[in-house]
């Protein structure tokens, strides 16, 4: 069973995962997003459906950051945690579908270049 935005599957016990393949069956891949944002402070990235593809830490964190899957707050799925003491230059790759939005939560200090979709 799908989604009304078609991003995610509900799998047997219910929880939303990822969908890896488009309606007409291609599969879906990243390498990075078509889009870059930079963020420092707590805010949304995307106030929409999207793809949570790349995350690069530009200034080490101080604290864990907590990306949702929300348009405009710090609540619902998580789609990624940042751990405390990132070091600058680790890159991530969720490769993650969100339904809502993209919004991240700084409980401390750092900076990262989102790519995404």
């Amino acid at each position: 069973m799908q989604n009304p935005s078609n991003l995610n599957t509900l799998n047997p016990s219910g929880k939303l995962t990822p969908q890896k393949v488009d309606s007409q069956g291609a599969e879906l891949v990243t390498t990075g997003g078509v889009s870059t944002g930079f963020l420092s402070v707590t805010g949304a990235l995307k106030a929409s459906s999207g793809r949570l593809c790349s995350i690069v830490v530009t200034t080490v964190t101080s604290a864990a950051i907590t990306i949702y899957d929300n348009a405009s707050a710090a609540s619902g799925n998580i789609l990624f945690v940042i751990p405390a003491a990132a070091a600058v230059g680790t890159i991530y790759k969720p490769d993650i579908a969100a339904v809502n939005g993209i919004y991240a939560s700084f409980a401390g200090t750092g900076s990262l270049a989102i790519g995404y979709n």
